[in-house]
């Protein structure tokens, strides 16, 4: 652990590329095999952004995997291998997005009736998402883009 630590100080790029190998050693033994993953993640991009699945609070891994006809040991090796995101970041970010939305289309709605309408159950949660996701908290989102349509995406 000690000569970890003093290389990882000399040189990081090492401590990177040991995370990047352990990262990949979890998919060593592939769930992907014989499934066509270009058109798995068609059918994902378009159940969030057609039907927006993201908006069902009680979406789960295993349900998302079966809308999509595959397990959930693949669906979560196709969302952190191929999208580079767990499946909460995913959702959330979908979610973020929508809130961004209605929170410039329609400045008389709740804060807590946005965050529900996409899908948070609780408004602690949503707050959390939206300043993780923006910088900002919801009102001061909605107060820095005035008049605006739909804002910045958010900061990754």
């Amino acid at each position: 652990f000690v000569s970890m630590f003093v290389i990882g100080n000399r040189h990081p790029e090492y401590v990177l590329n040991f995370r990047e190998e352990l990262k990949s050693a979890n998919y060593r033994r592939t769930y992907l095999a014989g499934i066509n993953v270009r058109v798995i993640l068609e059918r994902l991009k378009m159940l969030m952004e057609e039907e927006k699945a993201f908006c069902d609070e009680d979406i789960t891994l295993p349900g998302l995997a079966r809308e999509l006809d595959i397990s959930q040991h693949q669906l979560s090796e196709i969302l952190n291998l191929k999208v580079k995101k767990n499946f909460n970041t995913f959702i959330n970010e979908y979610r973020i997005r929508e809130a961004q939305k209605y929170l410039l289309q329609e400045p008389k709605r709740s804060i807590l009736s946005i965050a529900a309408a996409v899908g948070f159950e609780t408004s602690s949660a949503f707050y959390n998402a939206f300043n993780k996701f923006t910088g900002l908290s919801p009102s001061q989102y909605r107060k820095s883009f005035p008049s605006q349509g739909p804002g910045p995406a958010g900061k990754k």
